[in-house]
């Protein structure tokens, strides 16, 4: 009967073990100059969970997927990632990144090329298919930041990119801010950054195109490159409508994740977006 018991005793044990939370706390520094790092991404690597710090480099990553032989990777556009066992955690700990800017592979752009291209949707889209970033009833304390929408892009010339177009259906926020990201698609979606640069803007527009100058970041793409470009939201707020106008389409080509860092919805379809380029 003690034995049985003590069976018992340990499989409740075991159990309880199993999906039980962990909370990793901590503000993101840069290495060398002790200041802040906002929007820094937090997340364990295979494990489609993460966070995004706020404005002013603190984050609570909440996670049951989180294992004590996983590492934490904490980065952010721009700098290098710093790896941290979750056995050597300590809770509330500040952690420095290191500034590590690189450049994809540069395509040949010649001087006396001038001509422009567009890659994307240039159109408005439907104007009854949105695209939502925000809608009025999502308020979840736990998904401010870091929620992305994108589309898949071929690139059909090498080219220097100039600018990013994406047209709002709906924007009842006074200010909203955004970041651009650049994957290079794997597998169907969206795979590893290609662009290490941060690119964050502020949309004040209610509804029509809105463009983004990328001339500073100096972005190259290669002809045949297949690229998804997202927008992830930077608003910790939450509380409002932010929509973009979509299209329907055969190939699965727009991307969604609710939760910063974690895993792609994918569905048929694009939205109105596109980039300024020339060759």
């Amino acid at each position: 009967m003690k034995k049985l018991g003590f069976i018992v005793v340990a499989l409740l044990m075991f159990c309880s073990s199993i999906g039980a939370q962990q909370v990793f706390n901590g503000v993101v520094y840069e290495y060398g100059t002790n200041s802040v790092v906002p929007y820094a991404m937090i997340f364990a690597k295979g494990k489609d969970v993460g966070v995004v710090s706020d404005k002013n480099g603190k984050f609570s990553l909440v996670s049951d997927k989180i294992e004590a032989l996983d590492s934490i990777t904490i980065t952010s556009l721009g700098y290098s990632k710093e790896l941290i066992a979750v056995k050597d955690w300590k809770d509330g700990e500040n952690i420095f990144i290191r500034t590590n800017p690189f450049q994809i592979n540069e395509a040949l752009v010649t001087a006396n090329r001038t001509k422009n291209i567009k890659i994307g949707i240039t159109g408005a889209g439907m104007k009854m298919l949105f695209v939502p970033l925000f809608m009025k009833q999502e308020l979840d304390k736990n998904d401010f930041i870091g929620r992305e929408v994108g589309v898949a892009l071929e690139v059909s010339r090498d080219c220097h990119v100039k600018k990013l177009n994406f047209f709002i259906a709906l924007n009842k926020y006074d200010n909203v801010k955004l970041r651009a990201l650049f994957y290079e698609m794997k597998d169907g979606r969206p795979g590893d950054l290609i662009v290490n640069k941060d690119i964050i803007f502020d949309v004040d527009i209610e509804k029509g195109w809105y463009s983004v100058d990328l001339i500073p970041h100096d972005i190259y793409l290669s002809k045949g490159q297949q690229i998804a470009v997202t927008l992830m939201t930077l608003d910790e707020t939450n509380r409002n409508e932010f929509f973009i106008y979509g299209r329907l389409l055969k190939n699965p080509g727009l991307f969604r994740r609710d939760r910063a860092l974690g895993e792609w919805d994918i569905s048929n379809g694009g939205m109105a977006l596109y980039l300024d380029a020339q060759y």
